[in-house]
């Protein structure tokens, strides 16, 4: 009875030690970044769980741009775990955003000779270094991360954008673009992908089919049906855009352009 007890204890105890993080993430996916901050800070450094709420902490905090904040968080995690791969990924991006280049490239590279194939620090380098103007480096790190993982948004809209804004390639920023259509059938992103391709090349009729085809992979995305509007309206496809723009008000849309092109429409 009593070896009874002690397991339900020790399986209790688990049980409550998991929630604090699930409940940093649920918010953190929820977008309620004040409320993570705030259960991340409920959970004591002595928890399993402290670092990887202190990461979310600080990913939270990055979204309320409170930076010097999110850096610390990060930072509280390094100096505990020194090899907390997202925390130091964490830092190169604050770093970065805080227009520290050569720190946020120190730190990436760093972490890249321990681990090479951290998917997070080859996307965070090879953003900045292609948005900084080293576009030949940063697409080669953005290769390895897309060989890492084909499938991975974020990587898709780096990579696709060195292609076709850094080197022209529209080969190549077309099968990014397809590989996510095909990888992501309920999302945006490769279908707005293709809609900058094909209004590159001119061929607008297509561009707007491709934001018409994004809001239906994602009807419940306010700003899918902003953008199809947007799209058909230019267009002159009247009754398309009232339909996305009525959607984009119907899901809380509160651009206020979106907002005044949908009332001169209606007028």
């Amino acid at each position: 009875m009593r070896g009874i007890v002690i397991g339900l204890v020790l399986v209790c105890a688990s049980v409550q030690a998991g929630v604090p993080l699930d409940a940093v993430r649920a918010a953190y996916e929820a977008k309620e970044y004040e409320r993570a901050v705030e259960l991340a800070a409920a959970v004591a450094e002595k928890d399993r769980d402290w670092d990887d709420a202190q990461v979310l902490k600080g990913e939270a905090l990055v979204r309320l741009h409170r930076l010097d904040d999110a850096e610390a968080a990060f930072r509280a995690v390094v100096e505990a775990k020194r090899n907390h791969a997202d925390a130091l990924v964490g830092i190169g991006k604050v770093l970065n955003l805080k227009q520290k280049h050569a720190e946020a490239e120190v730190v990436l590279r760093q972490h890249l000779k321990a681990d090479r194939n951290h998917l997070g620090a080859l996307q965070e380098l090879g953003g900045m270094l292609a948005a900084i103007g080293r576009g030949g480096e940063g697409r080669t790190f953005l290769l390895k991360a897309w060989k890492l993982d084909k499938k991975s948004i974020l990587t898709a809209e780096l990579l696709f954008e060195v292609h076709l804004e850094g080197y022209n390639d529209r080969t190549s920023a077309r099968k990014v673009a397809e590989a996510i259509v095909k990888a992501h059938k309920d999302r945006a992103e490769g279908h707005w992908m293709l809609a900058r391709l094909h209004a590159a090349t001119g061929k607008n009729a297509d561009a707007v089919e491709a934001y018409v085809a994004a809001a239906e992979a994602e009807p419940d995305r306010a700003l899918a049906h902003a953008r199809a509007a947007t799209a058909c309206h230019d267009a002159g496809r009247k009754e398309d855009a009232l339909r996305h723009y009525a959607r984009y008000v119907e899901l809380g849309g509160k651009d206020e352009d979106i907002l005044r092109r949908h009332r001169e429409l209606q007028a």
